[in-house]
C-alpha cells in the first residue's frame, strides 16, 4: 500500500501545471521581449518617416530648380532683336528698344534682381506668348498661408500690353516651403568673365536696349540659385529638422 500511495503522489506532481510564480515570470519575460520588439518597430517607422521627409525635401527642391532653370533659359525670348518696324528698319535704331519695352510681344529679359528676388520676361510656356515671371523669397509671418515660410514663391502672368516691365502684375504661388531662416542670399549674378554683378541693394533695369553694355543688367550672363531647405519633421537621431543644400547656375539671354 505504501508503494502504491507514493507512486500516486509522484504521478500527481508530474501532472501538475505551472505555478503562479512561474506564470508571472514567463509573462514578465514575454513583456520585456515584446516591449523590445515593438520598440525596434517604432524606431524603424520613425527612421522611415525621417528618411521619407528628407527625400521629399530633395525632390521638391530639385523639381523647383529644374523649373527655374527652364524659365531662365527662356528669359528675353522673343526679344526686340527679332522684330523690324517696316522694311529694312531695325527696332534698335534710336529709342525704339525703349519704346517697345511695354509691348506684350517683346520680352525685355531681366527686369529686377536682388539676393531674394528676380523678375524677368520670356516665353516660359513655349506657347508664343510673353510672360512676366517672378521668383521671390517670402519671410515667415503670422499671415494666413505663411506658416511654412520662409518660402520661395513663383509668379507667372501674361505680360500686359502698355505696362512698364517693373509694373507688371504678379500672382505668387508657393514653390518651396520650409527654407532655412538663414536663407537670405538665394540669387547671385555673374558676368560672362565670371566676375560678380553686384545686386545686393537690388538691380532694376533702366534701359531696354539689349546692346547697351553700360546697363548693369545687360552684363548679367548667369544667375546662381542657392537653397537651404529644411525637412518638415525632426530627425530622430539629432532631434533637429534635416537640411538639404542645393545650388544651380543658369545662363540667361538679355
Amino acid at each position: 500500500m505504501k508503494n502504491c500511495y507514493s507512486k500516486s503522489i509522484n504521478r500527481e506532481k508530474l501532472q501538475a501545471g505551472f505555478s503562479l510564480i512561474e506564470l508571472m515570470i514567463v509573462i514578465l519575460l514575454l513583456s520585456v521581449i515584446m516591449g523590445s520588439v515593438f520598440g525596434q518597430i517604432d524606431l524603424v517607422q520613425k527612421r522611415f518617416r525621417s528618411e521619407q521627409s528628407k527625400l521629399e525635401v530633395v525632390q521638391t527642391a530639385r523639381e523647383f530648380m529644374d523649373q527655374m532653370i527652364r524659365d531662365i533659359h527662356q528669359n528675353a525670348f522673343p526679344n526686340v532683336r527679332m522684330y523690324q518696324i517696316g522694311p529694312g528698319t531695325s527696332v534698335l535704331g534710336g529709342n525704339l528698344a525703349d519704346y517697345y519695352s511695354t509691348s506684350a510681344n517683346n520680352a525685355v529679359g531681366i527686369v529686377f534682381i536682388s539676393p531674394t528676388s528676380v523678375r524677368f520676361e520670356g516665353d516660359v510656356a513655349g506657347d508664343g506668348n510673353v510672360y512676366a515671371v517672378a521668383y521671390t523669397l517670402f519671410p515667415a509671418s503670422a499671415n494666413p498661408g505663411d506658416e511654412s515660410c520662409p518660402c520661395l514663391r513663383r509668379s507667372q502672368v501674361f505680360k500686359a500690353d502698355g505696362v512698364a516691365p517693373i509694373a507688371q502684375a504678379t500672382d505668387y504661388r508657393t514653390q518651396v516651403e520650409n527654407l532655412s531662416t538663414t536663407s537670405s542670399n538665394v540669387f547671385s549674378a555673374f558676368a560672362q568673365d565670371g566676375s560678380p554683378v553686384v545686386v545686393t541693394a537690388g538691380l532694376t533695369r533702366t534701359g531696354f536696349n539689349p546692346n547697351d553694355l553700360n546697363d548693369s543688367v545687360n552684363k548679367i550672363f548667369t544667375i546662381q540659385i542657392k537653397l537651404n531647405v529644411q525637412g518638415a519633421r525632426s530627425d530622430i537621431g539629432t532631434t533637429q529638422r534635416p537640411q538639404v543644400f542645393l545650388t544651380a547656375t543658369a545662363q540667361i539671354n538679355n
